[in-house]
């Protein structure tokens, strides 16, 4: 068996080999972590100091209290063990009280330690004269079992951390964890040897050393491969709470990980890990067809669209290992675009009608006034009169085309506020009737106004009038002369369906059911002439007040627009 002299340079090498891992880890900016494993390096690096100066101590009684330091650092050694474990993997979260009761033992070894009965601790010391040295050896003392005990239960706790922390890990990654609880292994199984089988080794303290090799290899792993980036804490902080899916992928096509986000969309569970994409059958279809993704994707999920780029998971040397598949949600994006086309929709309809409709009436306007000013001295007087009516009345229409077309810019714009009050339907229809009444005397139809008295909705008054004199007027220009238009109301529940009636059959019900349901403002106006705007405008006013307007081809022949509207409880 080698005496002191020849294992005390091997143990002065292992001081200095922790002295500067000290140092480096305190100067960490990690502090979560690299302060408990500073803590750790410290300790052993006392305990490893006190075995190097053994031999540097000529009597029994500075040994002794040498070895009385040693002791109180090796009490603490499996606790910061632990602690710097626990920093590691900052998901799980452990009470303060358990913490106390952990430290309890290593507190109560630490007092004996330092106090008259340090022999329960460590008793009946002696020096060994070897043929080349002294071998300072002692014996246990009845309360050592019960430190030793826990020692080694806090070391079990600290593997139970990492080994926690390993189960959310890469594969890749998993290795690094593995070294860490391999470091943390081998001195405990030593210790173990040393106190309960060879207490030779113990005596030459080979723990404190290979402790100091241990802790080379920690510093390694965490700050030399950057464990913080790989180990749970970072994934907790990092991956698992983004918003947004993130999967997981080797070579294979094989499922390695997935994130919270992923398992809320895509429904997944543990079952899926190991799992080929195509065998995954809560994962949308494009996505499971397009493996391995060379190409971006762009899927719509639970009323969410997500853009899908696939990155390569690259080792140090640049070999791709994996693939990561991350769903950025665009749905905002989207929303602007389709506002973005709506609005250029909204612009090319606006000068849709200007062009169709609104240049129209003045070319009227001004062929008219072109003749009256060129020939006026030449036509009879009922001549002239009739062509100014003619421009009155192009005027008039224009002024309130001209109106309706602003209302209706300000209801694409959603500048257009409802002003929603009790409404009294009968003498409404009634006021509007009697403004077109001169256009259905010309024509001699017949307006009935089938409402009873008490018919009240809550509506906006202007919106609605605007609504029946454009129904009204479309039903008067294309209806037959002598025929009859008709303004019934039926009881719909908590509704009340408004129908204007009349027999004319220059419009389609599949062609007008088409540009009442039509979502978009792209509607064309070419093909309903002049009444294209007034349609627009009725078809915005009834979606404000959140109800339908829909045509109908009824039973006798006659055509129908109907529309609902909320009705006033009396």
């Amino acid at each position: 068996m080698s005496a002191w002299p020849q294992f005390n340079s091997i143990q002065w090498l292992a001081s200095a080999l922790m002295f500067v891992l000290f140092l480096y880890s305190l100067r960490q900016k990690q502090q979560r972590i690299s302060l408990p494993l500073s803590v750790f390096i410290g300790l052993t690096l006392v305990w490893c100091l006190c075995a190097a100066s053994f031999p540097l101590l000529p009597d029994l009684e500075s040994k002794i209290f040498l070895n009385r330091i040693k002791m109180v650092a090796a009490s603490l050694v499996s606790l910061s063990l632990c602690w710097f474990a626990a920093a590691i993997y900052g998901e799980l979260k452990v009470s303060r009280w358990v913490w106390w009761v952990a430290s309890l033992v290593p507190a109560i070894s630490v007092l004996l330690t330092l106090s008259p009965y340090h022999h329960l601790l460590i008793r009946d010391y002696a020096i060994r004269e070897l043929q080349d040295g002294q071998l300072f050896v002692f014996s246990n003392g009845p309360w050592f079992p019960v430190h030793s005990l826990i020692a080694r239960l806090l070391i079990i706790a600290a593997i139970f951390f990492l080994w926690q922390g390993m189960k959310s890990l890469h594969a890749f990654h998993r290795t690094r964890n593995k070294l860490i609880i391999l470091s943390i292994v081998l001195p405990s199984l030593l210790d173990t040897v040393a106190v309960y089988l060879y207490p030779e080794l113990r005596f030459i303290q080979i723990v404190p050393t290979a402790l100091a090799f241990s802790s080379i290899v920690l510093v390694y792993v965490v700050f030399g491969h950057k464990t913080l980036e790989i180990i749970p804490f970072a994934r907790a902080k990092i991956v698992d709470q983004m918003p947004d899916p993130c999967l997981m992928w080797d070579l294979n096509g094989k499922l390695l990980d997935y994130n919270p986000a992923a398992q809320k969309y895509f429904e997944l569970s543990s079952e899926n890990i190991g799992v080929y994409v195509d065998q995954i059958p809560g994962l949308p279809l494009d996505v499971r067809s397009s493996y391995p993704w060379t190409n971006s994707l762009e899927i719509e999920l639970h009323d969410t669209c997500f853009f899908a780029e696939c990155r390569p998971v690259r080792y140090k040397q640049g070999e791709v290992i994996g693939t990561i598949l991350i769903f950025k949600d665009v749905s905002g994006q989207k929303r602007v675009e389709r506002e973005l086309r709506s609005l250029n929709q909204v612009k090319t309809t606006f000068m849709g009608i200007l062009a169709h409709d609104l240049v129209g009436n003045i070319s009227t306007i001004a062929n008219t006034s072109e003749v009256l000013i060129r020939e006026h001295a030449k036509m009879p007087a009922d001549d002239v009169l009739a062509n100014l009516e003619s421009i009155q009345s192009g005027a008039r229409d224009m002024n309130e085309f001209i109106l309706q077309l602003a209302d209706w810019a300000r209801t694409q714009f959603r500048t257009l506020q409802v002003e929603k009050s009790v409404l009294e339907m009968r003498s409404t229809v009634l006021k509007v009737v009697e403004y077109l009444r001169p256009l259905s005397v010309e024509k001699e139809l017949n307006l009935h106004v089938l409402i009873p008295e008490t018919c009240l909705v809550r509506a906006d008054a202007r919106m609605i009038e605007t609504v029946l004199r454009n129904l009204l007027a479309n039903s008067i220009k294309h209806g037959p002369t002598g025929s009859e238009i008709k303004v019934t109301v039926t009881d719909a529940g908590h509704l009340l369906k408004f129908s204007v009636c009349d027999q004319g059959k220059n419009l389609e019900v599949m062609q007008l059911n088409s540009f009442f349901q039509d979502t978009t403002a792209e509607v064309s106006t070419a093909n309903f002439g002049t009444q294209g705007l007034g349609l627009l405008l009725c078809r915005s006013f009834i979606r404000l007040h959140q109800t339908n307007i829909w045509a109908e081809k009824m039973t006798d022949g006659t055509s129908a627009i109907h529309f609902h509207l909320d009705k006033e409880k009396v």
